[in-house]
């Protein structure tokens, strides 16, 4: 799978909005300016996710863009829906399938395929704005970049819960930190 362009815009822009709009709505110019995209563009992607209750516009002076939920209520899955990314791995894979595959019946990859997607919509369900504004968070509190392996920094964020999501697991994440409990003994 790779993200559009779109996707990852409209995670950004939801992010923009949940770091920025707690006094005063954010408006288009000043998430186009930290994006560096254009206001058209940001116009374009808050009407998809104005339309799914994701965002809510504040029109006029003073006008701009809060969220329309609680950040912990907003999952990432949530957001790419709203702007209409596919999260499938490959074509056979999506809900609506516009290309049949001949061999779609009789397809192992087929069943590889689906399984991936499944598990990709599975972690996108199980992340939500908060986890994101919380890695945000930790990345200005330790003036660092995000480190080069994302799942031992997601370890952290995780660590504070002690509790990893049933998507990590599925994945074959296991903990590095024995402080941090390895629930797939206690799934079973």
């Amino acid at each position: 799978m790779r993200i559009s362009t779109t996707g990852r815009y409209g995670v950004r822009i939801m992010l923009d909005v949940a770091l920025h709009s707690s006094a005063r709505p954010a408006t288009r110019l000043e998430i186009a300016r930290r994006q560096n995209v254009t206001t058209e563009y940001i116009a374009q992607l808050a009407r998809h996710l104005s339309a799914s209750g994701l965002l809510v516009t504040q029109r006029g002076p003073g006008g701009g863009y809060h969220l329309g939920r609680p950040a912990a209520d907003i999952r990432l899955s949530d957001i790419f829906l709203a702007v209409n990314e596919s999260m499938a791995v490959a074509p056979c894979t999506t809900h609506n399938a516009e290309i049949i595959c001949e061999h779609a019946d009789k397809c192992a990859a087929r069943i590889v395929w689906s399984s991936l997607t499944q598990i990709i919509m599975n972690f996108l369900n199980t992340l939500t704005l908060e986890d994101l504004l919380a890695i945000d968070r930790q990345i200005k509190k330790n003036s660092a970049d995000v480190p080069y392996n994302p799942l031992e920094f997601l370890e952290s964020r995780l660590s504070e819960n002690s509790q990893i999501p049933d998507a990590l697991l599925a994945c074959g994440y296991t903990p590095t930190d024995q402080s941090i409990p390895d629930q797939s003994s206690q799934n079973n």
